[in-house]
């Protein structure tokens, strides 16, 4: 039988009009979320889900992007992963920015 250390329920409110800070009480306020739920099976491996919406609908392909160039530079200035990793993350976020501002000239 699996075993879990984690068990969650994730409620999202989404009002078309939006939520002041004054509404939040002890909820976060975002315009959209992704989420990333991680297992640890037996076997060594590890396996992701992903989720991710604005309140009506997932979001797309581009926004994910911009969340993963986001998370690649942040990774890049990590001291708790490896160098090689650190390069990776890092020459993932200068080759994203070297192509948009190519593409911008």
């Amino acid at each position: 039988m699996d075993k879990y250390k984690i068990r969650y329920d994730f409620n999202v409110e989404h009002k078309e009009e939006g939520f002041t800070k004054d509404e939040a009480g002890e909820k976060g306020l975002a315009d959209a979320i992704i989420i990333c739920s991680v297992l640890y099976p037996e076997d060594g491996s590890l396996s992701h889900l992903w989720s991710s919406t604005n309140g009506k609908e997932n979001l797309s392909s581009k926004e994910l992007f911009k969340a993963f160039a986001t998370l690649a530079n942040m990774l890049s200035e990590r001291k708790d992963i490896d160098d090689w990793q650190r390069y990776i993350c890092k020459e993932a976020f200068e080759k994203v920015c070297e192509v948009i501002n190519r593409t911008r000239d």
